[in-house]
């Protein structure tokens, strides 16, 4: 099967040629969500080579288990949830690391930029209600940054934020809720703070 065939099939079907050893398959899922899974680990930690190496370690153990793994429906969740794991657990094994893997994934230092913007607020929008939107998204907790990462960003269902984050589903409802909250309150306070700064020099 010829790599352009992959751009026309399903996740499931894809997935199922690269379990039946099809080395272009998994060159195609490799180079089709490498770039979004190294955004996704640069999130969670800065460190560019330590990223680079978690994702080889993922794609050298998937070819070797390929058998073995279970049906996929959607790789992007499939990927970004075992990439998850993956840096969690080499981040606790770096030496002088005190927390576990459970402690390291309800504290982690997810970052979030600019990046997501575009989906959250129309291309035509101003430079100075980016700004304030990226103020209100710096003001949010390291999970709710992460769990708008992950829906506006990554596209992922509740179900699948459940998932990759290893929360419930009634507690990953009520972490998107206080999330797009806050942005709310953050974000109309720091409006209403422009408009008094122009109304007191203007």
């Amino acid at each position: 099967m010829k790599a352009e065939v992959f751009d026309h099939i399903t996740d499931k079907q894809l997935w199922k040629e690269f379990q039946k050893g099809n080395r272009s398959a998994y060159a195609y899922i490799y180079d089709n969500y490498f770039d979004s899974l190294f955004e996704y680990g640069h999130k969670i930690t800065p460190d560019i080579n330590f990223i680079e190496d978690g994702i080889q370690e993922l794609f050298v153990e998937l070819w070797k288990s390929r058998k073995r793994l279970g049906e996929v429906s959607s790789i992007r969740f499939y990927l970004f949830k075992a990439l998850r794991r993956k840096l969690i657990r080499n981040l606790t094994q770096q030496k002088g690391n005190p927390l576990n893997f459970m402690e390291l994934n309800d504290n982690l230092n997810f970052s979030i930029s600019l990046s997501i913007e575009e989906t959250l607020i129309n291309e035509q929008t101003e430079s100075e209600r980016s700004q304030r939107l990226e103020q209100a998204l710096q003001s949010l907790s390291k999970r709710q940054k992460e769990i708008i990462y992950l829906k506006f960003y990554a596209g992922l269902s509740y179900q699948e934020i459940a998932d990759v984050m290893a929360l419930e589903m009634k507690s990953t409802y009520n972490l998107f809720a206080r999330a797009m909250e806050a942005l709310r309150q953050q974000f109309s306070l720091i409006c209403s703070l422009y408009f008094a700064f122009l109304s007191y020099w203007y």
